[in-house]
């Protein structure tokens, strides 16, 4: 009897060790899989941020007082630390590089004749 419990064990241990494999196998299947999804997610929210900022470049060109509108609005919704910092970086440069608008010209003008 002890000749036939040994076969069987053999077999119960084969099929434990068969299947430790296979739950290995699909736990690495599953992280790579997490790891592409959330590389994905990665992608998509950065081409979104940069569609988004040439939109709001666009929008506050035209009005240098809405920049300081966007800073708020980017300090408030940004979450990422590295996103935000980012943001509000380009909108920097923005805000130097933004034209001065006629009112504002012609203000600054009038102050330095006096």
């Amino acid at each position: 009897m002890d000749k036939q419990n040994n076969p069987l064990k053999d077999r119960i241990d084969r099929a434990a060790a068969k299947l430790a494999t296979l739950k290995a196998q699909q736990q690495v299947r599953e992280a790579q899989e997490k790891a592409r999804h959330s590389s994905k997610a990665r992608a998509t929210r950065n081409r979104a941020l940069v569609l988004w900022g040439v939109a709001m470049e666009c929008e506050v060109l035209d009005d240098p007082e809405r920049i300081d509108l966007l800073r708020a609005i980017l300090e408030k919704h940004l979450k990422r630390e590295n996103e935000r910092t980012a943001a509000l970086g380009f909108l920097g440069t923005l805000k130097l590089s933004a034209p001065t608008p006629p009112a504002m010209a012609n203000n600054q003008n009038s102050k330095s004749q006096q």
